[in-house]
């Protein structure tokens, strides 16, 4: 897998660091990559925001939020998570093109473009979604999507 770099959305980060449907797929994915998970401090935001809100909302349990918070830090300190040097500018300008050319025609969210973007400014091939159109637009920019399979 040499010159792969793996990247991540929300859904994906959500259901590698907690428990729901998806969490046994994301183990399962992440166990077959050889090289970490390639983020940015907009990937922790957007986790961290999700898992608040689910919280806040009662779709989550009290505390929930805080084994998210726990996971990411843990995943971090192991390895398991990169974070380069990153300019969120540049994602924002590169978002800007994304969501010209791709929302119009295909509805995607302003953070699902921003995370593509910036999975594409950290130089990312692969991205770990289980977010189908989210994976749509990360595979009509190029990589690989993984997660939606199976």
């Amino acid at each position: 897998m040499k010159g792969k770099i793996f990247a991540a959305d929300t859904s994906f980060l959500l259901s590698l660091l907690g428990t729901d449907g998806n969490t046994d797929r994301a183990l399962s994915e992440i166990s077959a990559l050889s090289l970490p998970l390639t983020l940015c401090s907009l990937n922790d935001l957007e986790t961290l925001n999700a898992s608040f809100m689910a919280e806040f909302q009662g779709f989550k349990e009290p505390g929930s939020s805080d084994l998210i918070e726990s996971g990411l830090r843990t995943e971090r300190k192991a390895g398991r998570l990169v974070y380069p040097p990153f300019n969120p500018g540049k994602a924002i300008a590169r978002a800007t093109g994304l969501s010209r050319w791709h929302t119009l025609a295909k509805g995607h969210r302003t953070y699902d473009v921003l995370l593509v973007a910036a999975a594409l400014e950290l130089g990312a091939t692969d991205f770990l979604t289980f977010d189908e159109r989210q994976g749509m637009l990360a595979e009509a920019e190029g990589m690989v999507v993984r997660g939606l399979e199976g």
